[in-house]
């Protein structure tokens, strides 16, 4: 929204039964890109002063490797279409990759370098007027604390769809 207003007023996140989720990273982000941001107890304001330049490259290197802000600067930067928008130290998870997935299968160009954890999303000439399929990932982590509550609870749980793979790490520390 804010690509292409140049203001958006969302109301502020709700709560997490997992615990915070912080939204610092997103606010950091789009204050690095030039928008000022103000809260208020009834949402959050961002705003850009000026229209952006497509033919700019912009790079953003990501204090932490944050899901969230990842996903959240690929939508960004394929509906401003830069000539160039970089994401340093980015989330390469299915879940990001994923995304990616989506806006290559709309005609966008994107490279990945995830030896450098980067990824870059080059600019988009015309309109985007191709139809994908999205299937939304299986959540790992949903699927994880399943099969802990069957571990637990010596029951049996079927987890459909979810890529063994992508819980290795969880299998490892069982």
């Amino acid at each position: 929204v804010i690509s292409r207003l140049g203001r958006v007023d969302i109301p502020l996140p709700g709560g997490c039964r997992i615990g915070e989720r912080p939204f610092d990273l997103h606010e950091w982000a789009f204050r690095e890109l030039g928008a000022s941001i103000s809260s208020s107890e009834d949402g959050i304001t961002a705003q850009f002063s000026e229209a952006f330049d497509h033919s700019s490259e912009y790079t953003l290197k990501l204090p932490f490797p944050s899901r969230g802000v990842t996903i959240n600067l690929i939508i960004f930067a394929a509906s401003i279409r830069s000539s160039l928008f970089v994401i340093e130290n980015a989330n390469m998870s299915p879940e990001t990759l994923s995304v990616l997935s989506l806006y290559r299968n709309l005609g966008f160009r994107t490279c990945i370098d995830m030896p450098n954890s980067s990824i870059k999303i080059y600019g988009f000439e015309g309109d985007v007027q191709k139809c994908s399929k999205f299937k939304v990932p299986v959540d790992k982590i949903e699927a994880a604390t399943l099969i802990s509550a069957g571990i637990v609870t010596k029951g049996r749980v079927f987890v459909e769809n979810q890529p063994k793979e992508e819980l290795v790490a969880f299998y490892s520390a069982l």
